[in-house]
């Protein structure tokens, strides 16, 4: 476990955590976006263990479900796909892709 930006990062995007605050940081984020940000990767990380889901499974069909099971337990903010695409841009540029089919 890690801690970025105020928020601990568990589970399967915890490699990616640290890298990803650099990231947003270099394309202009505020702290306070940033952080918002690595939140919403705190609580997907803890969905994604709970579903034994690894990075390269964030693909639509999984985004949407995470999205859904957001929704559903009441949060206000970052309830849609778009929520996770600077995420998702991050970790394809790392070299995370989906299984091919």
């Amino acid at each position: 476990m890690i801690e970025v930006l105020r928020s601990r990062v568990t589970g399967p995007l915890e490699p990616y955590a640290a890298g990803f605050a650099v990231e947003l940081a270099r394309l202009g984020y505020t702290a306070n976006s940033a952080a918002a940000q690595v939140s919403v990767v705190a609580h997907l990380n803890r969905w994604m263990a709970g579903e034994q889901l690894d990075a390269v499974h964030l693909v639509e069909p999984i985004v949407e479900r995470y999205m859904a099971a957001r929704r559903a337990a009441g949060y206000s903010n970052y309830r849609t796909a778009r929520a996770l695409h600077p995420l998702l841009t991050f970790l394809r540029g790392v070299g995370v892709e989906p299984p091919r089919t």
